[in-house]
């Protein structure tokens, strides 16, 4: 098997739970606006506030964080008209994939929070700008929402969140050892989750001390029984 490369990418699904809470967010330069918009709620300029991002951006853990906070009902965007009357602030994750939204319901859906001065937030992959709307009523809506884009995560993101999770896992690590995974996986907070927990797993089972070394020889093993077996 060949070593794992700098330029190598490591993506891990290993099934684990997520949690979404506003203190496991690291905040630079990629996601500042970002965290700040959820961060000023109830104190919107307006109903609806957007949060635009590519996958693995970190808008959903940020979405959820922000419903966590205002005790907001998630609702599906083919149907946003549910509940639309028993709710005060709904976040619907994402706005649309590649599928298309109920249009005329979302519309409503602001409606009837606008009336009651209630919030919504929305995550996007794309600007509304960007996005097939068809209703002109409901693009107006979303074009004069407060909105905030998210960059994927930067370096100074990615070393943070590798050394949070492994704090909260009470995990003393290396510098050299945050960096080591900084150039080597994923940019994305599922992948730092993910390999956090491998490393963590494999250091119980050998009693052994998360250094570089183990480190690497941790991710060459589980690429080598990633690969499939050639007969």
């Amino acid at each position: 098997m060949t070593e794992l490369k700098a330029t190598d990418q490591l993506a891990l699904d290993l099934g684990r739970a997520e949690t979404f809470m506003r203190e496991d967010l690291v905040v630079t330069a990629a996601n500042a606006a970002a965290i700040d918009l959820i961060d000023r709620w109830p104190n919107w300029p307006g109903t609806v506030a957007i949060l635009i991002g590519p996958h693995g951006s970190g808008k959903s853990h940020m979405a959820k964080a922000w419903a966590l906070k205002a005790q907001a009902v998630e609702l599906n965007p083919a149907n946003a008209s549910q509940l639309a009357d028993a709710v005060s602030t709904v976040l619907i994750d994402p706005l649309a994939l590649e599928s298309a939204f109920d249009e005329i319901s979302l519309f409503h859906l602001i409606n009837a929070l606008k009336a009651r001065n209630g919030s919504l937030l929305l995550t996007s992959l794309k600007p509304v700008a960007e996005l097939n709307i068809q209703l002109a009523d409901l693009k107006s809506r979303l074009s004069i929402a407060t909105s905030a884009e998210i960059a994927m995560p930067d370096d100074a993101l990615l070393s943070g969140l590798i050394s949070k999770s492994f704090a909260d896992r009470q995990l003393d690590v290396d510098a050299d050892v945050v960096t080591y995974l900084t150039n080597r996986i994923e940019r994305s907070a599922a992948a730092v989750r993910d390999i956090v927990t491998l490393i963590d797993t494999e250091a119980l089972a050998r009693k052994a001390r998360i250094t570089r070394a183990f480190v690497a020889q941790a991710l060459k093993s589980h690429q080598a029984d990633a690969e499939p077996t050639l007969f």
